[in-house]
C-alpha cells in the first residue's frame, strides 16, 4: 500500500487557512465594531469592504516579505556551509560523524554513512543544513506563498460581506452567523489533514471569530457612548 504524506498539503493548507481565517475575522471584527457604534448599514458595509481589501493587501506583503527573509537566511546559511566544507572539510566531516553517532549508528555502518554523505558535496551541505542547523528549503517560492495567503484573505474577507451584497436582512446578524459557520467549517476541513477531532478543530476556529466579534462590538458600543455617536 502506498504511504500518504501530508507535508506539502499541510503547507498549502496553512497558507490558505491563515489567509482565509484572517480575512474573515478581520472583516467581521470591523463590521462588528462599526455596528456597535452605528446602525447605518451603508457605513458598516463601506468599513467592511475597506477592511477586507486592506487586510488582503497587507497579508500579501507580510507573507511575501516573511517568506523572502526565510529564503534569504537559508541561502546565506547554505553559502556559509559551502565555505566551511571547502576550507575545513575535516571539521565538517567530524560534525557529520558526531550527528549520526548520536542517532545510534556506530562502527562500520557509521563510517559507511559518513563516507556516503561526504562523497557528495550537495548532499553533505544539505545534511548539515537540516541536521545541524535545523533549517529546510522552502516548499513554495515567496511569491507563490504570498499569492496563496492573499487569495485566502480576499475570499475570507468577502464572506462577512455576503449579507450586504445580496440583501439579507438584518445584515449584521447574518454576517455574524455566516462568519461563525464558515470558521467552524474551516476548522472541520483542517482536521481532515491534521487528523485532529472534528469538533475540537471546528470549535477552535469558531471561538477565535466569536471573541473578535464580541470584543469589537462592545468597543464600538463603548465609543459610541463616550462620544455620543448617533445610532442612525
Amino acid at each position: 500500500m502506498k504511504e500518504k504524506h501530508y507535508v506539502t498539503a499541510a503547507e498549502k493548507l496553512r497558507n490558505s487557512i491563515l489567509g482565509m481565517m484572517d480575512g474573515i475575522i478581520s472583516t467581521v471584527g470591523v463590521i462588528s465594531g462599526v455596528s456597535g457604534a452605528t446602525s447605518n448599514i451603508f457605513i458598516v458595509f463601506i468599513a467592511g469592504i475597506a477592511a477586507a481589501l486592506a487586510e488582503a493587501v497587507s497579508m500579501f506583503f507580510s507573507a511575501y516579505i516573511s517568506s523572502k527573509t526565510e529564503e534569504e537566511v537559508f541561502e546565506r546559511e547554505k553559502m556559509q556551509e559551502e565555505e566551511y566544507v571547502k576550507k575545513t572539510p575535516k571539521v565538517e566531516r567530524k560534525e557529520i560523524y558526531d550527528i549520526y553517532k548520536t542517532k545510534g549508528f556506530k562502527g562500520r555502518e557509521l563510517e559507511m554513512i559518513v563516507n556516503r554523505i561526504t562523497s557528495d558535496k550537495k548532499l553533505w551541505i544539505k545534511t548539515m543544513l537540516i541536521e545541524e542547523l535545523g533549517i529546510m528549503p522552502r516548499i513554495y517560492s515567496p511569491l507563490k506563498e504570498a499569492v496563496l495567503v492573499f487569495a485566502g484573505s480576499a475570499i475570507g474577507g468577502l464572506i462577512p460581506l455576503i449579507p450586504f451584497l445580496v440583501g439579507l436582512v438584518p445584515q449584521f446578524q447574518f454576517s455574524v452567523v455566516i462568519s461563525i459557520l464558515v470558521l467552524f467549517s474551516i476548522g472541520v476541513y483542517k482536521s481532515s489533514i491534521t487528523q485532529k477531532g472534528l469538533l475540537r478543530s471546528g470549535l477552535e476556529s469558531m471561538i477565535a471569530g466569536i471573541l473578535a466579534i464580541v470584543i469589537a462590538y462592545y468597543i464600538g458600543v463603548f465609543f459610541s457612548m463616550i462620544f455620543n455617536i448617533p445610532r442612525v
